[in-house]
């Protein structure tokens, strides 16, 4: 079940990456990730991926929480783990509802379990 789940994640990925309208926003480290980098690569029509390196670990009472920034607001996506390397590949589905053209994307340092806004230290931003 684990590799078939790894396998769909891989072919969603790739499906972003072949997509004939991509676009890339690099993304910087801030605060306490300074020498953290990463990328977004999104299609309107078939979701996200975002790579990083350099991400610190988090303990166990914190996750990194992934936003996507529209002009007026920002929408959660998910939750990353990075390995131990600090390395993160992920794949997002855009939020129900959403259309138009992400404004940027963002990880924030978050408890355990998320929020529904970003509440703390922005690691990473384009």
């Amino acid at each position: 079940a684990e590799a078939l789940a790894a396998a769909a994640r891989a072919e969603r990925m790739f499906a972003v990456l072949a997509a004939p309208d991509i676009q890339r926003l690099p993304m910087r480290g801030l605060g306490t990730a300074p020498d953290a980098s990463g990328q977004a690569v999104w299609s309107s029509s078939r979701g996200v991926v975002l790579t990083a390196t350099r991400l610190p670990a988090v303990g166990p009472n914190a996750t990194y929480q992934v936003w996507l920034v529209t002009r007026g607001d920002s929408l959660n996506l998910g939750w990353v783990f990075p390995d131990a390397q600090g390395r993160i590949n992920a794949y997002f589905d855009f939020p129900a509802g959403f259309t138009g053209n992400p404004y940027g994307f963002m990880i924030s340092r978050e408890p355990a379990g998320g929020s529904p806004r970003p509440s703390r230290a922005i690691v990473l931003a384009s």
